[in-house]
Formats: C-alpha cells, sequence, structure tokens
C-alpha cells in the first residue's frame, strides 16, 4: 500500500523544521502477529523515507502525551478529546459525523502539515524559540555554532 499523496513530504518538512514526530498505531491487535506487524511498518516507513522520532504500538494513544494528534479513526478522536487532547481530524468517509472543532480538520497532507506548523509556531513564541525561515527549514536555534 503506498502513503496517502504528499504524506512523506510534508512529515519530512515539519520534521526538519523541528517537530518530533511519533506515529502512534495500534497494529497488534492479532495474536501471534506482533513480530511480523512491527517488522513490516518499519520497512513501509523506510521503503517511504518517513521520518519519525518515536514509533509507538499501542492502543491508548493519549499515553504518548503529544501536543497534537493527527488521526482518522471516530473512536480515537473522541477519546482523545475527551481525556483533553488536541486532534486535528483528517478527513476520511468514516469520521465525516465527527465534528471540525476544536483541533480542526485536514483534507489532505498539505492541510495538515499547515496545521500541525500552526501549533508548532505557537509553542515556539510561547517558548521564546525562533521559527524556522520558512517551511521544511530547520529552526536556527538547532545549528551548531561550534567553529
Amino acid at each position: 500500500m503506498k502513503p496517502i499523496k504528499g504524506a512523506p513530504q510534508s512529515i519530512r518538512r515539519l520534521g526538519t523544521e523541528g517537530i518530533r514526530i511519533r506515529i502512534i498505531t495500534h497494529r497488534l491487535f492479532i495474536r501471534w502477529f506482533h513480530e511480523t506487524a512491527v517488522s513490516q511498518t518499519v520497512r513501509w516507513l523506510e521503503k517511504y523515507s518517513i521520518p519519525y522520532w518515536d514509533l509507538c504500538f499501542m492502543r491508548d494513544k493519549e499515553s504518548v502525551d503529544a501536543h497534537v494528534y493527527v488521526d482518522d479513526t471516530p473512536e480515537q478522536i473522541e477519546h482523545l478529546r475527551r481525556v483533553g487532547r488536541t486532534v486535528i481530524v483528517f478527513d476520511n468517509s468514516t469520521n465525516l459525523n465527527v465534528l471540525d472543532n476544536p483541533g480542526g480538520r485536514a483534507h489532505s497532507w498539505q492541510e495538515a502539515e499547515a496545521m500541525v506548523r500552526e501549533y508548532y509556531y505557537r509553542f515556539l513564541d510561547e517558548h521564546d524559540c525562533a521559527h524556522p525561515t520558512q517551511p521544511g527549514w530547520p529552526p536556527p536555534w538547532t545549528k551548531s555554532t561550534a567553529g
């Protein structure tokens, strides 16, 4: 299966900007299939050059304690919201009845990227950190000052 159009590129740009990409998936629901599920997932991410800081195989996504989640599963979205998490709804036919607010709704990875970046820049502002000079570039505070 190929990634959703634009996803690898968007995720790479966000990662380069200093965002810690944490992929959370619940693929360990088939008994005696865990090793296969984990290795298939890692190979797929590598094949499509999708970067990540953490790769978590877990049902309870809120345990990761991310600042912003991007999800498309109605049950997960509602649960994350109930426990006070910010969720961007990634649009698909199964979640059309899920309210867009408060996190918003993305119809493409380009939209999701822009929304994540908006949350990220607010976080940087709150911590008096400089923004990257343009999308997909590292922030100035990540550059080495060693000479």
